[in-house]
């Protein structure tokens, strides 16, 4: 069992998304809220970047996140879907692999 959950990869998707300039907490909230109509907490997206960060798939500070090159490359398939929904089920499937070093 994968120790990410859909909203992980909705947040690695929302990084994903924002390229090289990166997202703070608010923007990858507004992707989340697009995407799936749920507006998570500072705290939720607070845990689930650790998560990412831990495994080395995204990385950032307290004000800008972005995705790691790896994640970037793992998921480059991704993010040329039409529907945002399937795109964060093919992220997930990403998750679900070994981890990639930063």
């Amino acid at each position: 069992m994968s120790e990410f959950r859909w909203d992980d990869a909705l947040v690695l998707l929302a990084l994903l998304q924002a390229g090289d300039q990166g997202s703070n907490l608010a923007g990858i909230a507004g992707y989340c809220d697009y995407v799936n109509h749920a507006r998570p907490s500072e705290e939720e997206l607070r845990v689930q970047l650790e998560r990412l960060i831990a495994a080395g798939h995204a990385r950032g500070d307290d004000c800008l996140y972005r995705p790691t090159d790896a994640a970037r490359k793992g998921c480059a398939p991704e993010l040329s879907r039409r529907s945002h929904l399937k795109a964060v089920d093919g992220v997930q499937r990403f998750l679900q692999g070994p981890a990639r070093p930063q």
